[in-house]
């Protein structure tokens, strides 16, 4: 299984566990299936802000080997 997982501050990022549209807060570090990804969403605070907020991330092969 190809995945990917999004480190740093994940402050506002949230997760849709099963794709039933019910969002849990995204934990810096968890694997996701890279078939899933779009259910991960940034959610601010205020949608008027401008956020230059960068997050570092990594993707896993089936083999495991860990992208740098």
């Amino acid at each position: 299984m190809v995945e990917m997982m999004a480190t740093g501050t994940m402050t506002g990022y949230e997760y849709d566990i099963n794709g039933t549209n019910n969002y849990v807060p995204y934990t810096s570090g968890t694997w996701i299936p890279v078939n899933n990804i779009a259910r991960l969403r940034f959610k601010g605070a205020d949608q008027n802000a401008a956020y230059t907020q960068s997050n570092p991330w990594f993707a896993k092969d089936a083999q495991g080997n860990i992208s740098e």
